[in-house]
Formats: structure tokens, sequence, C-alpha cells
């Protein structure tokens, strides 16, 4: 982010250093490490910037598609300019990894593998994409490709470490490997440092295997952090559905759409929050996501 304001800074005409920027900010908010509301409007401001001063810039017209996505909730118009983007220009890995994350969002999983493989095809090294893979097959409900993928991102970068296996334990207690699960998910949370996501699910997983006074204990170092600094709500919800405690996992989450945190787009899809789908108040949150049929 340093390095792309210096390049405005020196160049205000630098539509890809705004470019850049609205990356950053976009990063920021989507891997919990900044109020979301906030990143990603910083994020807006400077993609509409970088499209002002070149409109054919690939990497802000997907920025400004996916924010139309995660910010607005305007699903199609997000759909819309993805696939503009997408027939002026097939060889864009990053709009098919957005399509990919928007497909599976809405259970299109088909959609969703194919555009995550054209941008592993297009771009076989990029730690982004396997990522996202494992949650297009996580998704999916196809636990053992999903942990095949986040075993590729270990191989590939090291620094995507706790991501890898943060998503091994994740699909680890679908498959009911709870105590492999929770490992995972120890060594994931040392790595991780204050990141909530697994911290949140080894909650969940103490939660799912009777651990009761574990999962309490680790849901209140949750709530310190999402009071000192942003962290997910959902990652509490996460908790309290895994304790049977719907109305403390529903208030969690309805707070974490009403930040606007950018994983409240996938909360129909995620199979962790499958015990509350009956729910009506979960469907009426479902609903102020304005999911297209």
């Amino acid at each position: 982010m340093e390095a792309f304001l210096e390049a405005i800074r020196l160049d205000p005409g630098y539509a890809a250093a705004y470019a850049g920027v609205a990356e950053c900010q976009q990063a920021l908010a989507l891997g919990g490490l900044a109020d979301p509301a906030a990143a990603m409007a910083q994020a807006q401001k400077a993609a509409h910037v970088a499209v002002r001063l070149d409109n054919q810039l690939a990497e802000a017209r997907v920025c400004l598609a996916t924010l139309t996505w995660l910010r607005d909730l305007d699903w199609r118009e997000a759909e819309k300019e993805l696939l503009r983007i997408l027939e002026q220009n097939p060889s864009c890995g990053a709009a098919h990894l957005r399509y990919a994350a928007w497909a599976s969002a809405l259970g299109r999983e088909e959609e969703a593998r194919l555009a995550i493989r054209r941008a592993g095809e297009l771009d076989p090294l990029s730690p982004a994409v396997h990522r996202e893979a494992f949650y297009v097959l996580y998704r999916a409900r196809q636990y053992d490709l999903a942990v095949e993928e986040c075993r590729k991102l270990l191989r590939l970068d090291l620094d995507f470490a706790a991501d890898a296996l943060t998503g091994i334990g994740r699909a680890h207690l679908q498959m009911a490997m709870k105590e492999e699960a929770i490992f995972t998910l120890q060594t994931a949370l040392n790595l991780a440092g204050t990141r909530a996501e697994p911290l949140g699910l080894l909650g969940y997983a103490y939660a799912l295997t009777g651990e009761r006074a574990d999962a309490v204990r680790i849901r209140g170092r949750l709530e310190e952090l999402i009071a000192r600094h942003y962290a997910s709500p959902f990652s509490a919800a996460l908790i309290c559905t895994g304790l049977g405690e719907t109305d403390e996992a529903l208030r969690w989450l309805h707070q974490g759409v009403e930040e606007r945190t950018p994983d409240r787009v996938y909360l129909n899809a995620e199979p962790e929050f499958d015990p509350l789908r009956e729910e009506p108040r979960f469907q009426k949150l479902v609903r102020l996501l304005r999911i297209p049929r």
C-alpha cells in the first residue's frame, strides 16, 4: 500500500497504482484485517479513480465488480461486469477467480469449478487460485478434493501455511476427523496470530467434540479480539452454532450482516451453518443479502 501511494504521489495520473491501492484495501477487508466497511469504501474510491484514468484496466474493473457484489449486494450487476471483462479479456485470471467465488456463493457449483479451473490454467502458481479452489470445493461438499487444494497450497508457498492448515482443519471437521482437525487448527492458530478465522474454527471444533469448557473459553478470547480489533462476528457465531446456542449464533450473524462483513455473502453456502437453515430467523437474514434466485 505504501509503495502504491508513493507511486501516486510521484505520478497522480498512474491508473495502475490506484488499482493497486484498491486491491490492497480489498485484501484487508477480505482477510479480516481491517474494518470491512471502511476498507471496502476506500477500495471502491481508489478503483473508481483507476477506471476514470483508464477504463480498460482489468484489475480495477474486477475490483469494482467484486465490491459491487460484496459491498453493495448487487449480485446481478457484478455478474454482468465480470462477464463483460471476460468477453473482452478471456485471459484475465482475476475475473475468472472472482466469478468462481460469486458462483460458489450462489451454489452454482459447476460454473464455480469451471471458472476456478480456468484461473488455475492461466496462473498455476497462484496461491490465491488454490485458496479459492479450496472454498469452491468445500462449499460443494467435496471435502477430499478441497483438502488436496490446501496441500497444493502448502507445497507452493509456506507464507500461506496458516490459510492452508485452516482449510484442512475445516474440511476434517466436516469429514468427522475431529481430533485431526483440532491438531491442525491449533497449528494454524499458532501461525496466524490474531486472525479470527482459525480461532473461531478451533472453538467450533471443541464444541463439536463435547469439550464445552474449551469452546466457551475460546469464545471469550474471540469476543475480546472483536472488542479490541476488527474480527468477523461470524467466527463467534460459528462457536455458538457448535454449542447449540441458536439465539446467540443468530445474534452474531445479524451483527456480521449489519457490519457488512464480506463473508456474509457466503452465509447460505457454508456447511457449518447447515443446522440453522430451517430456522425462520436465519432465513430472514439470508433474505437481507438479496441473493438472486
